[in-house]
């Protein structure tokens, strides 16, 4: 399951979804959003991250869930930022 959250002026929306596809695609086509005004946050790094980094889309991984420390080490697909709680948000 992937949650977005995106502020558009005053206006904050959030989105959980199973299928990062349709969530973009609601996001850029159905409410203007360019792919550079979103962004996901996610702990799943296969899922979320890369979801979101197939469909050109900043990411970053929250430490908690289903993150796991391997997540950092392995070649696999990597986020943009990754904090250890959605509280970081405010510092990116």
């Amino acid at each position: 399951m992937s949650e977005v959250k995106l502020n558009r002026g005053a206006i904050d929306l959030g989105i959980v979804t199973h299928n990062i596809d349709k969530m973009i695609a609601f996001y850029s086509d159905s409410l203007g959003f360019k792919k550079n005004e979103i962004m996901m946050i996610g702990d799943d790094i296969i899922s979320d991250i890369g979801g979101a980094k197939s469909n050109d889309i900043k990411a970053i991984q929250v430490k908690t869930g289903k993150y796991q420390p391997k997540d950092e080490v392995e070649n696999i697909i990597q986020p943009d930022y990754r904090i250890n709680s959605i509280a970081d948000l405010l510092f990116i």
